[in-house]
């Protein structure tokens, strides 16, 4: 997220959190093996949030913000650069 954030939008106490220390809190930070078959895999992804969710969303805002701002509305969604990694992780293995 920016630094400026959307915390302006937020009148309420944050209920969300991500421990960077032992993995608790609502993302689980870890980007650990997956097994199975990509719809298995894409099925978990879509119900739990791991370490994966949290790189494409980084490489996305990077992208959009610091190397190619410009190209921004170029740039592919979260959902689909997920499913294009967890494709690519299928086929390496």
């Amino acid at each position: 997220m920016d630094e400026d954030g959307p915390w302006n939008l937020c009148n309420e106490e944050p209920r969300f959190s991500i421990n960077f220390d032992d993995d608790g809190g609502d993302l689980s930070v870890r980007y650990q093996k997956m097994e199975g078959d990509f719809e298995s895999r894409i099925d978990y992804l879509s119900k739990n949030a791991d370490g994966r969710w949290l790189l494409c969303a980084q490489h996305l805002h990077s992208w959009a913000t610091l190397w190619a701002p410009k190209y921004s509305e170029h740039l592919p969604s979260l959902s689909l650069l997920l499913t294009r990694l967890v494709a690519v992780e299928v086929q390496l293995e």
